[in-house]
């Protein structure tokens, strides 16, 4: 059963309902019938109107997209997440140990599967991943090591910095012979 959850002025709230319910307190919630707009933005203000505005449609159009069924080539054109937001989540870790199915559920809200309907956005997204751990590598000199994490064949990364070497200047070379 589907739950709406928002908060207004620290206050959460929560709906739970059949879709048709939710929605038609959504509409409720957002039309003149309860009360003009301008009751409703001196009731939360303007910014926080505006922002459930905005949530109001993020929630119509996940209600929508829940209930259609998803083609495997619509999957396959789910943009990727920008580098840097990757990156900075990979280098916030401890030893920036991460795995697949964590940045999945991390950056999708979901898992995709290497086989069946998902299995090109499956390989998409271990393709980005790599290439990011390169980039990692390069930044932060260093390599990222593979270990087995206890689930299937899931591999998990984590950073070794390369050690540094020091320093021999030209004049202690020459007093060492």
């Amino acid at each position: 059963m589907p739950i709406l959850k928002f908060t207004i002025k620290g206050v959460e709230f929560q709906y739970i309902g059949e879709q048709d319910e939710i929605m038609a307190f959504i509409s409720r919630f957002t039309s003149a019938k309860i009360g003009s707009i301008e009751d409703r933005v001196q009731l939360v203000g303007p910014e926080e109107s505006r922002r459930l505005d905005e949530m109001v449609k993020s929630a119509k159009e996940k209600l929508k997209l829940e209930n259609q069924a998803v083609s495997p080539l619509e999957l396959t054109e789910l943009p990727l997440p920008p580098d840097e937001a990757v990156i900075s989540y990979i280098t916030s870790k401890p030893q920036f140990e991460h795995h697949l199915l964590e940045i999945q559920r991390k950056f999708f809200g979901r898992v995709f599967s290497s086989r069946g309907k998902d299995q090109r956005m499956y390989h998409r997204t271990a393709r980005h991943l790599r290439l990011i751990r390169d980039a990692i590598e390069m930044r932060y000199n260093g390599k990222f090591k593979e270990k087995p994490a206890g689930i299937r064949n899931l591999k998990c990364f984590t950073f070794v910095k390369n050690p540094v070497l020091p320093q021999v200047t030209l004049e202690e070379k020459q007093t060492k012979s």
